[in-house]
């Protein structure tokens, strides 16, 4: 999402950058392993991620978060879960670990979509019935299966590929 509305010249409207720094610099970044991160991933950017994250988290005020942060309690309070089963960041099996463990919670997966689902499809209707009801009764992902998977093209020639104007 960030890379591209970076490209489309649309960061700011479609992206809280400092939000997403703060969230990433307090909860994310102290987590990850420094030295599994120095060997680099098996994916095609290696540790270039981590590294640039660790460089903007210098600048960025945050504090530590407690460790009972990281855990999911045990609630009785109704809650909706979304997850994209294209979301390499938020998989489902940690929605569906989530929901489990909060024990009150509906798993609702959009199967061709990434991360960002609430306002996705019919999805805005789905959290409306859920927030009016205080219930599960009337939600229904399956509305959400009906989402076609995005297209995907590749330029072969980057230099050939249309720029637009910010």
């Amino acid at each position: 999402v960030a890379l591209s509305a970076a490209i489309s010249g649309s960061v700011s409207e479609n992206f809280a950058v400092g939000m997403h720094f703060a969230v990433i610099c307090a909860e994310d970044l102290p987590r990850i392993d420094a030295a599994a991160a120095a060997q680099g991933s098996p994916l095609r950017f290696g540790s270039a991620f981590a590294d640039l994250y660790r460089q903007a988290c210098r600048l960025v005020p945050s504090r530590a978060v407690p460790p009972e942060f990281y855990s999911v309690p045990a609630s009785k309070v109704p809650v909706l879960i979304f997850s994209g089963g294209l979301d390499p960041a938020t998989p489902t099996r940690h929605g569906d670990s989530v929901a489990q463990r909060l024990g009150n919670a509906k798993h609702v997966i959009a199967p061709n979509l990434g991360h960002g689902i609430s306002a996705q499809g019919c999805a805005p209707m789905l959290v409306s019935r859920f927030v009016r009801d205080a219930s599960f009764e009337r939600v229904d992902g399956d509305c959400l299966a009906r989402i076609p998977a995005p297209s995907f093209f590749v330029a072969l020639d980057p230099a050939a590929a249309p720029r637009t104007k910010p």
